[in-house]
This record gives structure tokens, C-alpha cells and sequence, in this order.
């Protein structure tokens, strides 16, 4: 009966009215009905209960899908409808009631408008929005035939309220308020929703091939409906879409790429919302759709549309700015940046469990949908590569572990599992680099998925160190031996990228430099002097070798499988002012040269490499000879590789004279009666040269430094190297002369090795003296030229062994007849000397002298006096 239903809708429209004005305890009243009406529904727990409460349930929901819901039902015939009009007109107030503002639309209450409502179930009323197209769209236009042509004219009753309220508003209002303009504006909302509803059923929809081809409709259309703004189920898309723009061009610098995404939001909003609507929790692939290779999803079908148009035969108009496939690459760049920026939302807030599952989601089917897209560009890839940075989410998880208390445990186990999630969606980024690295159609696709991927694991995009020691793994043992073409490819990305770090080298010299000066001024000496060689001397030179450093050991890498690229290594890391390079490059030698040699023999890659190195990389050469030394057997030097020293020093000879450098490598595996003849070489070298060469002799002797080892065959002499004692008293008996030497230089480094007191302590010292004492002695060998000058250099520097000079040595050499020769007994004169007045030691040498015969007496009494 309509005359029930018409007197239900007047009472639900005077409570509904009433409420509005009503006070606060009416409201509340209302409230608390609506909370226990819903709240029954808990209490009822039985079986049988829910099902019941479950048909009626359905059975209100299907009464309300037909009606306007509270029991009121629409008219389902035409005589109905008439009846329910008839049955209103008596409702209708004499006069409509009045509003709180004259400025919103009204339109006139008429027959009119009431059939409307009628005829069209409520959706009429709409046209407060000027949706005249949900209702009957025919009639809201009126047709005027003239003479020749047919004239339209948009009905007044979608004009009518549409007022200006000043003048400056009037201009405004005139255009709202052209026919054309409303038309326009209605027909981009009705395109925009209509839209929307097939994007929801191809998502929707467990039907692959319908889902497909709503797909592809969808796609057309986003790319046909330019500058159309998206509805209202597309809205979270969109802004979704604007925000990973936002974040993509914090990593663009290239201006124009940043104006093209620009001009992708502004003139396609619908297809930046397609793009970007699996990256939201409103609409998304849910578990019951998954994503197979055979099914092109939603921004699939876009970025297909966009590459199809792109590959057109037409060239593009001349009015297009940018090349005809900025629409493809834009568009990739904007699908992929959302799904970073999903998984970066995830990353800020990893208690969300939606962010979580949708961040999931997104990365889980990126690697088959980028799979069968046409290509990849590098500003894509480069995007994929920003899901590796875990520095932030690692952070929080690390935080949260050090505290212990009952709150956070559940805290710090929510954080560990997001960071595990995060480290699965950077492998994914991971996989999507391989495969690009690895497919044939583009070769220039391939050669740039390379370099992204050689620049991902030498530390230069932004990416936690995890990731990029598997990006490093992936190069070096997935890549580069597939084929010869990518390992040629993998090589060109890894010396491009060292010659840009040799560059910053350079560019950085002077900074590093004035750094360490500074920083050497603060510094006390006594803490430098144990800092290794290679160790940064300022907090610059350390950034600049954290910078070189991932570099350096992917090249390395690439050494390892290919020696000859050594040369390219030290020639680059030798350049002109690339100190903090090649100090880098020395520093992770021993990993380079431990691996090249287990795998082609020290001493074939010595030979190999110094053959191809130039006099610029020597201290390169040095490092490397260095680092191979010890890779024989037991950690031993192997006599191979001794000889390859060798004859290096050969090759390397300047002007037929030997670079002693080369054997220092050795030194300490060369037999001592073989390192006796090369002493002076060491001597006529550099300081620093010669004091290293002495420092490695006696490199494994440290438990037999104050020995002077006897051979224990004569005829085969098998001592190696040389101990600390040993070295003090060959460098003694060195013939400086017959070696070529000046006599300054001889003193000099004896000098040079006492001044040492850390190495060539007193009781190293006094071993030497005494060996040396020894043999005078017994007549074997005379007293070395420097003896007695070496002596009194031990009185002034060693106060701990005048007691030992007084009371052993002076006497023993009064013993051996010194006087004998001149020079000796002068030393011994002055010797005697120093020590002769005892001070506050005790010690004095008045008995040795007391000891001399009459003659050589009366001689150092009449020289020095005294009693």
C-alpha cells in the first residue's frame, strides 16, 4: 500500500528533522537505542542464534537493497509510482523551509522535482551536484528546431540557485554556470566514476580473462580521459600517487625527468591513479587474485597503453615536449617509486599491520610484473634499488632490543618481524635487478640494468650494507660468469665507477690534506708512531676511504677471475694526487693478493703483474709483493717465489742499479749468508727503505732476537733472516768501501739503528757488543771500525749498561791488547773517561784502566789525567 510507505518516509522525515534541532538528551536517547540494537547481536552466541540472525540479516539487507531501508519501499511499477506521487502531494508543506545559507543550491520544489525523485529512486537528488547523468540525462536538455539546425539547451532546473554573491565573483559564476562548461565538467565526473566501477570489477573479478579486458578498457580509457580528475574510489590512488612523485624526485637531479612526472600527475591523474592503486590498503590484489605470469594486471595494461602509443608510426607532433616515450618511462618510474613508497611507509611505521600487508603485497609481484613489461629503463631500476636501505628500519629494531623492559618486548619482536619483511622486499628489488641484467631483447637495457647493479654494489646508491654485499655476490658470481658479454659489460660499469672515485680522489686532495695536517698537530706523537701505515689520519681522509672502499673491492673481485685487470687497478689508483685512493688500495691488498695467488700461483702473478706495471706503481707492486709473500706452504715463502723477486729486481733495475725494495717482500726467507753481501744495498737505499728492510729480516725471529745464531753446517748454510743481535754486528763489519759506500753514510745507519732504543733495546745492544768483544777476543775477527764510536753512543744512550761497559767489557778488551791499534784504544780512552767519575751510580771505570800496562797508562794519564 503507498499510502503506508508515503506516511513511513514522513514520520522517519520529522524525526530525522527533529534530531537535527533536537536537544542533547534526545540525541542521546537515540544513541543508546542504536548502540543496544547493535550490541543484541553479541549476546546471542548459540549456534542456532547466529544462523538466524544471519537470515534476517540478509533479509533486511535485501529489503533495504529495494527501498530506502526502515521499512520503506520504492514503487515497482509505474502505478505504484503514480500512486506514491499522489499519496506525497499531500505531505508537501505550504511553504519550503528556510535555510542557514542563501549561496547553496536549491532547486524549486515542483511536480517536477518530486516525479524525479520518484522515477529515479532518490537519484535525482543528486543534482545538487550537478550529476544530472546518474538520473534521467535525457531530459535534462531541451531541444530548439530552427530553420536549419537543431539547438540544445541545458535544462533550468540545473541553473536555477546558481547566484554570484559579489563582484568579483561574477565572472567566475558565469563560467560555472555555462551550459558548456557544466556539460564538460559532468561528463569528465561521469567518465571519472564509470571508470572507477570497471577498475573495481576487473580487480574484483576471480574471471582472468574478464579481468583482463576490463583491464585493457580501463587503460584506453585513463590514457583517452586526459586531465580528468579521478572519483572518489580512485582518490586514495591518487594521493598515493602524488606522494611517491613527491619521493622520487628527492633522487632525481635531472630536472626534466622531475617535470615530466610532474606533467604525468597534472594531465593524467587517472592513469598516476592506476598506477599507484595496488600500492593503497583501499583497493588492492587481495590473497583470493593472485598474480600469475599469464595475467596482466591493472598497471600492466597501463604501461603497456603508454608503450603502444609511444611506438606509433606517427612521429610525435612538434608541439610535444620531451621524447614520444617520456609517457612509458614516466609511467614506470611512478608504478615503481610506489611501490617503494609503500614499502618505505611500512618502514616508518612497521606496527601497521595494513602498510605491512600491502607493502607485501606490492613487493611479491613486482618482479613478475616487471617481468613482462616491454623494457626497463635505468631511472626505474635506480628506484627499485632505493627498497634496499634498512638503515632506518634497522635502527628501530636495534633500539628496541637494548631495551628490556615487559612493554617492549612485544615492540622489539613487531620491529624484528617488519625488518625481516623489509630485508625479503630487498631481495625482491634484488631479483628484479637480475633479471634485467640477464634478458637479451635490449642490449642498452641490459648494459644500464649492469652499471645500476655494479653501482648498487660498490656502496654508491642509497642501500644498507647488507644489500649491497649481496648486490656485490650477485655481480660477481651470478652475473659476470654467465656469458662473456656481461662479464665485458660487468668490467666497463667497474672501471667507469673507479675512474669517478679516482676523480673525487683528486677533487678532495687538498680538503684531505689540510685535514691531516690539523689533525697530526693534535695528535701526540707517541700515539702516531703505533698507527698503522694505512690507518686514516683525519675523519675526511676516513670518509673518503669509506667512499673508496666498496669500489675498490668489487674491482678486486673482478681481478680475481681476470689478472690483467691489476694493471688497470694500480694504473688508475697510481693518478696524480689520489693519495687516499691508493692508500685505500693498500690497505685491502692482502685480500686481493691472497686470492689471485691460491688461484694462479704467487709467483706466475708476480711476475705477470710487475711485468705490466710502470715505475709510477712501484709502491702498488710493493704492496702486492708483499701481500703474496706469505701464501706458501706452512705460511712459508717458497723458493719460486724468491727467485720471481729476483728477477723482478732485475727487470726493474734503473741504470743497472737494483731497487732493494723488491726483496724486502722476501727478506726474511733469503739465508742469512746470502742477505750478509746485499746488506750495503739496503744501506745505500732511503732511511725509511733500510730501517723496514732490518725491521722484516728479523719479521719471525722475535724469540731469537738477542742470539747470534751459529749454522749448524758450515758447508749448507740454512738460516734465514736476521736477528735484531745479528744485524748490529754484520752491519759492523760491513766493508763499506769495497760496497761503494761513503764512510758517513756506514756510521750513519749504525747511528740510525741505536737511535731505534724501541727495537735495538740495551740488552740487544749489549749481545752485539759482546758477540763482537767475543770474537776479538778469541782472535777470530778484529774490532769492526765503529766499535768503540758504537760504544760510547751505548754510554750516553743506555745508563743501565755502564756496569757491564765497566766491569766486562773494558777489561775484556784491555784482555784482547785494543792498544794495538790506535784508533780503537783512543775510543776506549774516551770511554774509559766517561765512565771514570761514578757519580751517583756506583759504577766507575778506574779498575779497567787501572788494568791497562804501564805504557798505555802513563799514555792516558798524560791525554786525560788523573791519578
Amino acid at each position: 500500500d503507498m499510502e503506508i510507505q508515503a506516511d513511513k518516509a514522513l514520520k522517519m522525515a520529522e524525526q530525522t528533522t527533529a534530531l537535527k534541532t533536537a536537544g542533547r538528551a534526545a540525541r542521546n536517547r537515540a544513541n543508546m537505542f542504536y548502540e543496544w540494537d547493535t550490541s543484541a547481536a553479541d549476546q546471542r552466541t548459540s549456534k542456532r542464534q547466529r544462523e538466524t540472525d544471519d537470515a534476517l540479516a540478509k533479509m533486511r539487507a535485501a529489503k533495504a537493497a529495494r527501498g530506502l531501508g526502515h521499512g520503506i519501499q520504492l514503487p515497482n511499477n509505474m502505478v505504484d509510482a503514480i500512486e506514491l506521487v499522489l499519496e506525497n502531494l499531500k505531505h508537501l508543506p505550504s511553504k519550503r523551509p528556510g535555510t542557514a545559507s542563501s549561496s547553496k543550491k536549491r532547486s524549486p520544489m515542483t511536480l517536477d522535482f518530486l516525479i524525479d525523485a520518484i522515477m529515479t529512486n532518490g537519484a535525482s537528488l543528486a543534482q545538487e551536484e550537478g550529476r544530472w547523468y546518474s538520473r534521467d540525462g535525457g531530459s535534462a536538455w531541451s531541444a530548439k528546431l530552427d530553420s536549419d539546425e537543431i539547438k540544445y539547451e541545458l535544462s533550468a532546473k540545473l541553473l536555477a540557485g546558481e547566484t554570484a554573491e559579489d563582484e568579483k565573483t561574477k565572472e567566475k559564476a558565469a563560467q560555472k554556470l555555462d551550459p558548456k562548461n557544466i556539460f564538460v565538467g559532468q561528463c569528465k565526473t561521469a567518465a571519472s566514476e564509470a571508470l572507477g566501477r570497471i577498475v573495481v570489477n576487473s580487480i574484483s573479478s576471480r574471471n582472468n580473462e574478464f579481468s583482463e579486458f576490463a583491464s585493457s578498457i580501463a587503460a584506453r580509457l585513463a590514457w583517452t580521459l586526459q586531465g580528468v580528475p579521478p572519483s572518489a574510489q580512485l582518490k586514495p590512488a591518487h594521493d598515493m600517487a602524488l606522494e611517491s612523485i613527491q619521493s622520487c624526485k628527492k633522487r632525481l637531479e635531472d630536472e626534466n625527468k622531475q617535470a615530466s612526472m610532474d606533467k604525468l600527475a597534472t594531465s593524467f591523474p587517472l592513469v598516476a591513479s592506476c598506477l599507484s592503486l595496488s600500492s593503497t590498503s583501499t583497493v588492492a590484489y587481495g590473497p583470493g587474485v593472485p598474480f600469475t605470469d599469464g595475467r596482466a594486471s591493472l598497471s600492466n595494461s597501463v604501461l603497456n597503453e603508454a608503450y603502444v602509443q609511444g611506438c606509433s608510426a606517427s612521429p610525435p607532433a612538434p608541439s610535444d615536449e620531451g621524447d614520444h616515450t617520456w609517457k612509458y618511462d614516466t609511467s614506470l618510474s611512478v608504478f615503481v617509486g610506489s611501490v617503494v613508497h609503500a614499502s618505505e611507509r611500512c618502514n616508518d611505521k612497521p606496527a601497521d599491520a595494513e602498510r605491512k600487508r600491502v607493502a607485501t603485497d606490492t613487493a611479491s609481484t613486482l618482479q613478475n610484473e616487471l617481468g613482462i613489461l616491454p623494457y626497463l629503463d635505468s631511472q626505474a631500476l635506480s628506484f627499485v634499488t632505493a627498497m634496499g636501505d634498512l638503515d632506518e628500519i634497522t635502527k628501530k629494531a636495534a633500539e628496541a632490543a637494548r631495551k628490556t623492559s615487559q612493554q617492549t618486548i612485544a615492540a622489539s619482536a613487531a620491529l624484528n618481524a617488519a625488518k625481516q619483511a623489509a630485508e625479503k622486499r630487498a631481495n625482491t628489488a634484488l631479483l628484479v635487478l637480475r633479471d634485467a641484467c640477464l634478458q637479451r631483447t635490449n642490449k642498452e637495457g641490459r648494459k644500464s640494468a649492469i652499471r645500476i647493479a655494479v653501482l648498487l654494489a660498490s656502496g654508491q646508491l642509497n642501500a644498507s650494507p647488507s644489500c649491497e654485499d649481496k648486490a656485490l655476490k650477485l655481480v660477481i658470481n651470478m652475473l659476470y660468469p654467465r656469458s662473456e658479454a656481461i662479464a665485458d659489460a660487468v668490467v666497463e660499469a667497474a672501471t667507469n665507477e673507479l675512474k669517478e672515485i679516482a676523480k673525487y680522489a683528486q677533487d678532495s686532495y687538498a680538503m684531505i690534506q689540510k685535514a691531516n695536517r690539523e689533525t697530526k698537530e693534535k695528535e701526540n706523537t707517541s700515539e702516531t708512531s703505533h698507527k698503522s701505515p694505512f690507518a686514516p689520519d683525519s675523519d675526511e681522509e676516513k670518509e673518503a676511504m669509506d667512499r673508496a672502499r666498496k669500489p675498490i673491492l668489487l674491482f678486486m673481485a673482478l681481478c680475481i677471475r681476470r689478472p690483467e685487470l691489476i694493471k688497470t687497478l694500480f694504473e688508475l689508483c697510481s693518478v696524480d694526487k689520489g693519495d687516499v685512493l691508493s692508500k685505500t688500495v693498500r690497505q685491502q691488498m692482502p685480500k686481493l693478493a691472497r686470492a689471485v695467488g691460491l688461484k694462479h700461483g704467487p709467483a706466475e702473478i708476480a711476475l705477470k703483474v710487475a711485468d705490466a706495471t710502470t715505475r709510477q706503481e712501484t709502491p702498488l707492486l710493493l704492496t702486492f709483493l708483499d701481500a703474496l709473500a706469505p701464501l706458501g706452504e706452512k705460511n712459508m715463502v717458497s723458493q719460486e717465489f724468491i727467485d720471481a723477486c729476483y728477477e723482478i729486481q732485475e727487470s726493474k733495475a734503473d741504470g743497472g742499479r737494483k731497487n732493494p725494495r723488491f726483496l724486502i717482500p722476501v727478506i726474511f726467507a733469503i739465508k742469512r749468508v746470502d742477505l750478509i753481501p746485499k746488506l750495503p744495498g739496503f744501506v745505500d737505499a732511503d732511511d725509511d727503505v733500510f730501517m723496514t728492510a732490518l725491521k722484516k729480516m728479523s719479521e719471525r725471529l722475535g724469540r731469537q732476537v738477542l742470539i747470534f745464531r751459529d749454522e749448524p753446517d758450515q758447508e749448507e748454510p740454512s738460516l734465514k733472516g736476521m736477528t735484531h743481535c745479528e744485524q748490529l754486528v754484520y752491519l759492523h763489519k760491513m766493508d763499506f768501501e769495497a760496497a761503494g759506500l761513503p764512510q758517513r753514510r756506514y756510521l750513519d745507519a749504525i747511528r740510525m739503528c741505536l737511535d731505534n732504543e724501541e727495537v735495538f733495546n740495551d740488552r740487544v745492544v749489549m749481545s752485539a757488543l759482546d758477540h763482537m768483544s767475543g770474537t776479538f777476543l778469541t782472535g777470530e775477527d778484529p774490532l769492526p771500525l765503529a766499535f768503540m764510536r758504537s760504544v760510547i753512543l751505548v754510554c750516553s744512550k743506555h745508563e743501565s749498561l755502564h756496569g757491564w761497559i765497566c766491569h766486562t767489557l773494558l777489561p775484556r778488551l784491555i784482555e784482547g791488547k785494543i792498544w794495538q791499534d790506535k784508533r780503537q784504544f783512543e775510543g776506549w780512552m774516551r770511554c774509559a773517561k766517561m765512565l771514570e767519575t761514578s757519580g751517583d751510580t756506583g759504577v766507575s771505570s778506574k779498575e779497567a784502566i787501572e788494568k791497562l800496562p804501564p805504557e798505555q797508562l802513563a799514555i792516558y794519564q798524560a791525554r786525560y789525567g788523573g791519578s
